[in-house]
């Protein structure tokens, strides 16, 4: 064998190898570290789910042994809560509820969709990817690692944990620290104002979801998540009743709502808050209970819930 044939053998051999080694490497990454790895394990004969973006997130933390799962995702809007709640809908007992966190800006168009992406790479159909790019979602789903070198750092970091921990661990989401009072102050005044930002109206997807629940037999409730006072107050009642209360009466299908977001159990209990406008663990943990009460209590065939 020629040299140059010994070259070309050793280089190709050395290609395929860090292909692999990238492949296995990436398969790792979306099974243990991936952000969003929760969508991985979701498990069966589920008979409550929440759908939503960071408030549900932070907002809803089952105790051990529900039969129920958190679907929302940082910034997720109804769009991919459409996307996920029918990709998962096999994974729901008949009559299962359907819990559907509504804010300030859930009912508009933000017209970022495309932005998260990503998060959505590692468990949704290409199909279900909001003006998805293929190159960039098979060369995620190939291997993380070739989308983003940052994963490299992030596996490094996670074997570190391993080492400590003298296990193989799945990566989860865990809550961000408190900000002290001044912090969510500063926060209240310009979240408010990102969130009343949107102005045009969007019913399409809420619509669909509705329908599709309708189609499967689902319960959908719609739940105003707590709030604090700090972000109501910059917020005001006004725009609580316009861009949400007047907005759900404008649906085709009228939905149970629960409002909690004035709740004086939370309202003006800043301990029970991470920022202005989202529960910390223990806030989530009381909501939790007090919202699986009160569905335990509700008669569901009664629609006539809250004025509109």
């Amino acid at each position: 064998m020629t040299e140059h044939k010994k070259y070309f053998k050793t280089t190709m051999l050395s290609f395929i190898f860090g292909l692999v080694l990238l492949f296995l490497l990436g398969q790792f990454y979306k099974k243990y570290i991936f952000e969003e790895n929760k969508f991985l394990r979701v498990p069966d004969h589920l008979k409550i789910i929440n759908l939503g973006s960071s408030h549900g997130k932070y907002g809803f933390l089952y105790p051990e042994g529900e039969d129920a799962f958190n679907f929302a995702i940082e910034s997720q809007t109804y769009y991919y809560d459409l996307k996920i709640l029918k990709k998962y809908s096999d994974r729901l007992e008949p009559n299962s509820i359907v819990l559907i966190p509504v804010s300030i800006f859930s009912f508009y168009d933000e017209g970022w969709l495309d932005e998260l992406n990503e998060s959505y790479y590692g468990f949704l159909d290409f199909k279900d990817i909001y003006n998805g790019k293929k190159d960039m979602y098979y060369l995620w789903n190939f291997s993380p690692i070739l989308y983003s070198g940052k994963k490299l750092i992030e596996i490094f970091q996670y074997f570190q944990q391993v080492v400590v921990r003298k296990q193989l661990f799945f990566k989860e989401n865990t809550y961000p620290k408190d900000l002290d009072f001044e912090g969510k102050v500063k926060e209240a005044q310009t979240t408010s104002k990102r969130h009343l930002a949107p102005e045009n109206l969007d019913f399409t997807y809420i619509n669909e979801i509705l329908e599709f629940c309708e189609k499967k037999n689902f319960k959908a409730i719609m739940v105003g998540m707590p709030q604090s006072y700090l972000y109501n107050d910059q917020v005001g009642d006004f725009n609580y009743r316009k861009r949400i209360k007047s907005k759900i009466g404008r649906l085709k299908i009228k939905p149970i709502y629960l409002d909690y977001s004035h709740d004086a159990r939370f309202e003006r209990d800043l301990d029970l808050f991470l920022d202005d406008d989202h529960l910390n663990e223990k806030g989530a943990k009381k909501f939790t209970t007090i919202i699986l009460n009160d569905l335990k209590q509700l008669n569901l065939k009664q629609k006539e819930l809250v004025n509109y």
